[in-house]
């Protein structure tokens, strides 16, 4: 338990609103002050909705940004795709409900010391924690750089929050509907092939198959990569074990360990993060899930 006066809460969070902000996707704002004046970027909430009522068990859902820019009016922001029964049914929330709320969980992304370009790499609905984390950047925002994917142009919400804290932006869609043709991936490799920024630092967030991809080409170009990992858990603080992840720690026997999202992420270096184990070469178990993608 922390002592800092930032140990997670369980609380009462009223509805404030419940807003379509693109396809299938709601930007739900919560007063909860006790919460918003202390949440970091990258630490999420575990959300259930009124009493009696689906889905019984908490999801988890990261920080979006706040109304007001340090939680002063205690309301703070979750976008959320809807994908499944349990976020069907939170699209349904309406003004004025009460939702039990615990948080704030996780560790949030870090700063490097010094000056430093943020590159913010977000794919689907991974583009939820960068508008808090560009407003709680130590460098100017207008230095920071979204490259932002999804699978088409439907898929691309919630950049427009970014262009008014001043981050440029590069899109891409699968299918070329908007932006490039390709990835965030794709962006990535050629912001850092044919204009490299200084001092360059990624912060990511997205699904699976964006971070292999995103982990050889960090890798490649010797860039520091902070990523934030989703998974579906029962509680938040590491009761259930359903949210472990394989990475790479030379203090364990055999090199590798798996760790709690919750409780140690979800933010990882980007090395760390393992999608076989070492020993045998094999898929590990917490990644194959992970892959599967997210329909709650």
């Amino acid at each position: 338990m922390r002592e800092d006066g930032r140990s997670p809460r369980r609380l009462d969070a009223r509805v404030r609103a419940n807003e379509t902000v693109g396809k299938d996707c709601l930007l739900l704002t919560l007063e909860v002050p006790e919460i918003a004046r202390i949440i970091e970027p990258a630490q999420f909430l575990m959300l259930r909705g009124p009493e009696g009522r689906f889905p019984y068990l908490p999801r988890p859902f990261s920080v979006c940004d706040l109304v007001d820019d340090r939680g002063a009016d205690g309301l703070l922001q979750v976008l959320y795709h809807v994908m499944g029964e349990g976020t069907e049914a939170m699209a349904g929330w309406r003004e004025g409900e009460t939702v039990s709320c615990l948080g704030p969980l996780g560790h949030p992304y870090t700063f490097p010391r010094g000056d430093f370009t943020p590159i913010f790499l977000a794919g689907g609905i991974g583009i939820a924690p960068f508008p808090l984390l560009a407003r709680r950047l130590p460098v100017d925002p207008r230095k920071a750089i979204l490259l932002f994917g999804a699978r088409t142009a439907d898929g691309l919400y919630g950049f427009e929050r970014m262009r008014e804290i001043g981050v440029q932006e590069r899109l891409a869609t699968d299918d070329g509907s908007a932006g490039r043709k390709g990835t965030a991936v794709d962006l990535l490799v050629e912001l850092l092939e044919t204009e490299p920024p200084e001092n360059p630092v990624v912060f990511a967030c997205g699904p699976t198959p964006m971070f292999k991809a995103a982990q050889a080409v960090v890798q490649r170009f010797g860039v520091p990569c902070q990523m934030s990992l989703e998974e579906r858990m029962a509680c938040g603080y590491g009761a259930c074990v359903g949210c472990a992840q394989a990475i790479s720690d030379p203090t364990a026997v055999e090199g590798w360990r798996y760790a709690l999202i919750c409780t140690e992420g979800p933010v990882f270096p980007a090395e760390t993060i393992l999608y076989a184990r070492p020993s045998s070469g094999k898929e590990s178990p917490a990644c194959s899930v992970l892959e599967k993608g997210r329909d709650s």
